[in-house]
């Protein structure tokens, strides 16, 4: 992910919630919940599979403290390099005529990784095609990944 400082700050508010200044994988599954409900503004929260929240959390624990400081944080979501690379692997899932991910090529990609179901995959199509077009763009993609 590659978030900007002020959206880094503003996550962490969301997900830690005692001000202790680590998350735990609960806290951050209720962050992101919180986050994706306020910028949806009123619409339908769309929630994020349990296995996706685990791969997030695990990625971010760069320690293995099953923990997340808000330095590991701030490292992993502010790196300048994250958005491109997105895009770049983007270009490569996506239909090469629409420029677009639909369900097939999102289903190809999580596949790939044998960790998830088809239930799981239509999950991830309903939380991040955000104008509801049944496709996923570059904007909807770097969106779901920040």
């Amino acid at each position: 992910m590659s978030l900007t400082p002020e959206q880094c700050e503003q996550f962490w508010t969301y997900a830690d919630a005692n001000g202790d200044g680590i998350l735990t994988i609960h806290e951050l599954k209720a962050g992101l919940h919180s986050f994706i409900a306020d910028k949806q503004k009123g619409g339908e929260v769309k929630c994020i599979p349990d296995n996706v929240i685990v791969e997030i959390f695990n990625d971010l624990d760069k320690d293995g403290s099953k923990s997340i400081s808000k330095k590991e944080f701030l490292q992993e979501l502010m790196l300048p390099h994250r958005r491109e690379t997105l895009k770049a692997e983007f270009m490569k899932l996506c239909n090469p005529v629409t420029k677009k991910m639909g369900r097939a090529e999102v289903a190809k990609m999580c596949q790939a990784t044998r960790t998830y179901s088809n239930e799981d995959i239509e999950k991830i199509m309903q939380a991040a095609d955000i104008n509801g077009d049944g496709q996923i763009d570059l904007d909807e993609f770097l969106a779901a990944c920040s």
